[in-house]
């Protein structure tokens, strides 16, 4: 193999390798939020691949003119899709998407090209695209400039443009020769492709190194977020002789806008609260938080659910302007074998008799928490029995979709708890998630957060 065909095959190598090892890096890394390292990789990929195609290096290497010619020609017509890719992950989509209609036209005009070639069968029968994209792309930076487009700032501008440059005078350089509109012959376009590889591979680094920095310091963050939120969670459940308590909580992310707390109080009574914040993840964790702090001030000052229900609602009410608070409060009282409610918006606890009469639904309502401070809330009281179970939940828990999208639903919820209500508040609310999770199909519940808490009366 000539010196200069063992200079070109060491050089679509190096091209191959940069391609491969940007791909694999981006296929491997744990969180891919761009196509920064895949477009460059591509990119890499079919130029790399095509000089392996080009006359002499193809016939040093063993194959036909014909077959080399007919995948050069289809390579050079799609070369510029992870290019245009590329750019468009630096400039943005430009004025009216104008740079992703001009991605789209390419991918089209290379198909088109290719089954032109096929139809005519004549190898690049349609002409090289490259210098007209250019022109194309050129025209839609400026023509964004004056219509008042900003692209998101580029730091590494100066190697981008440097890079370009380089590579587009041994581009026209080459255009030149093939054309022979200069006197000399020396035509080294790969070199300068490895120019703008370089260049393209320090910005791609550059940015997937930058974009890690910032996931490890947002992954920090939300673990310090979820420390935060597993502290306002109760760690240890009530214990007395005359109740037991048992709480599940499955959030949908690290973070959650459900809250539950088990409060014991004098007399062996519990009180009891179940809230869910609208929306999900730290926004609904921090309001989730407040619930903590507004509940625990109620409880000081009343023993009243509906009170408490409404002081809340007054504290939380112009603290946030897109989120609202379901909640439900309870407190159970042995001594006077009752148990007190309030609700706001949320789905309706249910009440299992000691005995084998019919599960109750506690319908009791009242307005979501934190919309309208002249919200009224009304305590409602039902007698119990020794035995009786309380089963307090969020609607994540009946609006876990099953296989076909029906949901959960607290009619199978209600039969549940009638065909379960011998077994411990433990082994139930296990069963329960166990349930839910063969209902769902799915090991996990990411549908949304899911609290369940329930409270057997063991001696009224």
């Amino acid at each position: 193999m000539a010196a200069v065909n063992l200079a070109a095959f060491a050089i679509a190598i190096i091209i191959c390798t940069a391609a491969v090892t940007a791909l694999v890096g981006h296929v491997l890394r744990p969180q891919p939020t761009g196509r920064l390292l895949f477009s460059f990789g591509l990119f890499a990929a079919i130029y790399g691949s095509r000089m392996f195609f080009k006359q002499p290096l193809a016939t040093a290497l063993g194959i036909s003119s014909s077959t080399a010619l007919w995948i050069e020609s289809g390579l050079n017509y799609f070369i510029l899709i992870p290019a245009l890719l590329f750019i468009e992950e630096l400039y943005g989509l430009g004025w009216h998407r104008a740079l992703r209609w001009v991605t789209v036209g390419t991918a089209a005009f290379a198909i088109a090209a290719v089954i032109a070639d096929r139809a005519t069968g004549l190898p690049t029968r349609v002409p090289d695209p490259s210098l007209p994209l250019m022109a194309v792309v050129a025209t839609v930076a400026l023509v964004g400039a004056v219509a008042g487009y900003r692209p998101p700032r580029i730091v590494e501008w100066r190697i981008l443009v440097a890079g370009i440059v380089i590579f587009l005078l041994f581009v026209l350089n080459d255009h030149a020769v093939g054309a022979h509109l200069v006197p000399w012959q020396f035509s080294a376009e790969p070199i300068g492709f490895l120019v703008l590889l370089a260049c393209f591979g320090y910005i791609a680094l550059r940015r997937v190194f930058a974009q890690e920095r910032q996931l490890i310091a947002v992954e920090q963050e939300m673990r310090s977020a979820r420390e935060i939120q597993t502290s306002i969670l109760p760690h240890d459940l009530p214990s007395t002789g005359r109740v037991r308590i048992a709480a599940r909580y499955e959030p949908l992310a690290a973070v959650a806008g459900d809250f539950y707390d088990v409060v014991a109080m004098d007399n062996g009574a519990v009180a009891v609260i179940v809230a869910d914040v609208s929306g999900h993840g730290i926004p609904a964790a921090l309001i989730a938080s407040m619930v903590k702090v507004a509940f625990a001030a109620g409880l000081r000052e009343t023993r009243d659910p509906a009170t408490i229900l409404g002081r809340m609602n007054l504290t939380l009410c112009g603290l946030f302007e897109r989120s609202y608070v379901t909640a439900v409060c309870a407190l159970l009282r042995p001594d006077e074998r009752a148990v007190s409610y309030a609700a706001a918006g949320h789905p309706p606890p249910l009440l299992v008799p000691g005995d084998d009469s019919t599960v109750l639904r506690l319908e009791e309502r009242g307005l979501f928490l934190g919309v309208m401070p002249s919200a009224e809330y009304a305590t409602a009281t039902v007698s119990i029995a020794r035995g009786a179970r309380l089963i307090v939940y969020s609607d994540g828990l009946t609006e876990t979709p099953g296989r076909n999208e029906e949901l959960f639903g607290i009619e199978r919820l209600t039969a549940f708890a009638d065909v379960e209500r011998n077994k411990s508040p433990a082994l139930f609310a296990d069963t329960l998630m166990t349930t839910l999770r063969r209902f769902a199909d799915r090991e996990t519940l990411p549908h949304d957060d899911v609290t369940l808490v329930v409270v057997d009366l063991l001696d009224a």
